[in-house]
């Protein structure tokens, strides 16, 4: 919301949450950017209101509320997982609950799918891992320079942060600080997007890069 703030072209009409907590309390850091409240969601007005609405909900949550939207002619960018993944049986898999995905639908990766963009009525934003990871791999993929026969490995670091704000001791920053640990190494959903996107770059097969990708986060 900082950066829609200060875009010359954007108008913020409503700022909404599904949590009613959230609603209800005022946050200081969005009172300096946005002098609105946080409203409960309200997916009706905001078809009625909005051309654009951006989505950080949970997957399914978010493949439920971009329906309706993309039926009112609203464009949706989201922010999950839920339509990240092209390949119904994967989706599945890997965000299960979501809902097949819409006509229209592009994979946020902006450097390498500008015209889509353009385009699309569904922006899926691609998860962090995967923007870093595929910013460094897909020029060599394209350029016929990746060899994948002796492995590809994705060492990637996130702050603690990027697991949200539910506490636990993983992501006390007492815990924490001065310290890396692993996490999801043989399971973390974002190697799907990493394959799924390579595997279009290099016309390899889904089997073959399941064992040539390596990510450890």
């Amino acid at each position: 919301m900082a950066l829609l703030s200060r875009h010359p072209n954007v108008n913020i009409v409503a700022g909404m949450s599904s949590s009613s907590d959230s609603a209800a309390r005022p946050l200081p850091r969005l009172a300096r950017v946005w002098n609105g409240q946080l409203e409960p969601l309200d997916v009706a007005k905001l078809a009625a209101n909005t051309d654009v609405t951006f989505l950080a909900l949970p997957e399914k949550a978010a493949a439920d509320v971009a329906a309706p939207l993309l039926a009112a002619g609203v464009k949706v960018i989201d922010l999950s997982g839920a339509f990240r993944i092209r390949d119904a049986a994967d989706r599945a898999h890997w965000y299960p609950g979501t809902t097949t995905l819409p006509a229209g639908t592009a994979y946020g990766l902006v450097e390498h799918y500008a015209r889509d963009i353009v385009k699309a009525r569904l922006i899926a934003c691609p998860g962090c891992y995967p923007t870093a990871a595929l910013l460094s791999l897909l020029p060599l993929a394209k350029a016929g320079l990746l060899d994948v026969s002796s492995g590809i490995v994705i060492d990637a670091k996130s702050g603690i942060s990027g697991a949200g704000r539910t506490a636990n001791d993983r992501t006390h920053f007492s815990e924490n600080h001065g310290s890396v640990s692993a996490y999801g190494v043989f399971g973390h959903r974002h190697v799907a997007e990493m394959q799924q996107e390579l595997g279009l770059a290099t016309g390899l097969a889904a089997s073959v890069l399941s064992d040539a990708v390596n990510f450890v986060p």
